[in-house]
């Protein structure tokens, strides 16, 4: 014979459920929910090199996390695990796709603040040198993440930034019109909480 499923238990007159639907649509009502549209890139670069004009433009890019390091201590046949120092994961390579322009004036402002901290071109001036220190606080990168009205729900600076790579730009005469896109990837030296930050003037 199968076994009898065992009977739940019931339940207590004047409780709720703290994790079913009632539960989770009351909390939805409370907090919403971010979504994947909700994200602005502010201004990137020292000088706001790539403004809200320009990245009004960025199609995808991501909001960094945070990590810390963990340290395995073995003893006795049993790993133990102790919590190390903090990093943040992906500060070598973030990466930020825009719609390109008719002119491609975003690559070209991409590929000029590059040139000014190394320039490899051998047929221009100033070719071989270049500011190629450490970049500083002056040199940042402002995320927003957006409430349903538009101010702010969580802001960032990303700081030290700058590109290390501008991506290829895909054309097919084959195709039927489609925008391109290029893809940016930067790096920097950590990012701090900024709530201030607003995408309205």
């Amino acid at each position: 014979m199968a076994a009898t499923p065992p009977t739940p238990p019931a339940a207590v007159p004047g409780t709720q459920h703290t994790m079913g639907i009632g539960a989770f649509y009351n909390q939805a009502l409370t907090k919403d929910f971010s979504r994947d549209f909700q994200m602005r890139v502010i201004d990137i670069g020292p000088g706001n090199i790539l403004g809200p004009d320009d990245n009004v433009y960025i199609t995808t890019t991501t909001l960094p996390g945070y990590a810390l390091a963990n340290q395995a201590v073995p003893f006795m046949g049993l790993q133990f695990n102790v919590p190390g120092s903090g990093n943040f994961p992906g500060s070598d390579a973030w990466q930020v796709t825009f719609r390109c322009d008719a002119q491609l004036n975003i690559r070209e402002k991409l590929i000029a603040w590059q040139k000014t901290i190394f320039n490899s071109f051998p047929n221009e001036q100033g070719n071989s040198v270049g500011a190629y220190g450490p970049k500083g606080v002056d040199t940042a990168a402002s995320v927003v993440i957006l409430n349903r009205d538009g101010t702010t729900a969580r802001g960032m600076q990303l700081v030290g930034i700058y590109p290390t790579l501008v991506g290829d730009i895909a054309y097919d005469a084959t195709l039927n019109g489609n925008v391109v896109t290029i893809q940016a990837t930067l790096a920097y030296q950590y990012w701090v909480p900024n709530n201030t930050l607003s995408i309205k003037g």
